[in-house]
């Protein structure tokens, strides 16, 4: 979510796991434009599939 709307959505029925996160990460990084410009900041909390190596390592190298 931004200021002005959606970014990035991905709606699954059930729950989400570190696989089904990665995918939701890779196309919202497609979607954000790099800092600072306008939606380029990614907050996440300290949920277990938030801590993934593979989600740090799409965030480096995006």
């Amino acid at each position: 979510l931004s200021i002005e709307g959606t970014i990035w959505l991905k709606i699954v029925r059930g729950s989400f796991d570190a696989i089904m996160f990665a995918e939701f990460v890779n196309g919202l990084l497609k979607n954000m434009n790099p800092y600072p410009g306008k939606n380029s900041v990614l907050v996440m909390d300290n949920c277990c599939i938030h801590q993934s190596e593979l989600i740090w390592e799409m965030v480096k190298a995006w």
